[in-house]
């Protein structure tokens, strides 16, 4: 049980890391003036989802890090 616990919460690291990379690439991306739709083509990446960080970027002015980012796209 304990290793599976730990395995989890390795898995659950590895997710978050993924999550925040990619929402440090969308950020740079909006910095640098490009669309949702180019963004989302670049990355790879769902218009949807590239849109609701454009957004959550937006509301959290002036620079709110990544993993706040993440914390909030997470509650959605």
């Amino acid at each position: 049980a304990r290793r599976e616990g730990r395995e989890e919460g390795r898995e659950e690291g590895r997710e978050e890391g993924e999550w925040i990379k990619l929402i440090k690439l969308i950020c740079k991306k909006k910095k640098k003036g490009l669309s949702v739709k180019e963004t989302a083509e670049l990355l790879e990446e769902e218009e949807e989802v590239v849109a609701k960080i454009y957004q959550l970027a937006d509301e959290c002015v002036p620079n709110c890090g990544e993993d706040v980012i993440y914390q909030k796209f997470c509650r959605i």
